[in-house]
């Protein structure tokens, strides 16, 4: 009996203009360029839309701060958030809070989150620093490595050390 394998929906969260904020749409468009399907979104009001459109399973590429030092990369499920990680919400409803709503409505909802850590915005600006945007290549790297898992993922740590 063939098994069928949903193909993930791939979404980067950022703000263009609010700095390393914007690292989920860099990392989309490093995917976007060698082919992989993916979408980039503001916020969390975004994701929403696209969580409760149907979609799923879904890898988020988003910044969170916390949990080491700037471009450090972690792959995530939403129970393994804690007070070490904390995704960047610049106005509107959360990233956590769009998981958490979508996943009431869809129970089996499988979300995966590659967070890329970052400081804590200070400022407003275009373009990412130095050492997050040195990571935005392996966090595509991480992506393209969870494709075919996606489904099964658990919580790991895919520290790049940057």
């Amino acid at each position: 009996m063939a098994r069928t394998v949903a193909t993930p929906c791939i979404v980067g969260i950022g703000q263009r203009y609010a700095g390393d904020d914007g690292v989920g749409r860099e990392v989309v468009r490093e995917l976007s360029a060698s082919g992989i399907p993916a979408q980039g979104v503001d916020d969390g009001a975004g994701l929403l839309n696209i969580l409760m459109g149907g979609a799923g399973p879904v890898l988020v590429i988003d910044a969170v701060v916390g949990g080491g030092k700037p471009g450090t990369i972690h792959v995530l499920r939403r129970d393994a958030f804690d007070a070490a990680f904390r995704p960047v919400s610049s106005h509107g409803i959360g990233v956590l809070e769009a998981i958490d709503l979508a996943t009431r409505f869809n129970p089996a909802l499988t979300v995966t989150v590659v967070g890329i850590s970052i400081d804590p915005p200070s400022s407003l600006g275009e373009g990412l620093s130095r050492e997050v945007a040195a990571s935005v290549t392996e966090a595509a790297e991480c992506v393209r490595a969870l494709l075919p898992f996606q489904a099964s993922v658990m919580t790991l740590d895919w520290s790049s050390g940057a």
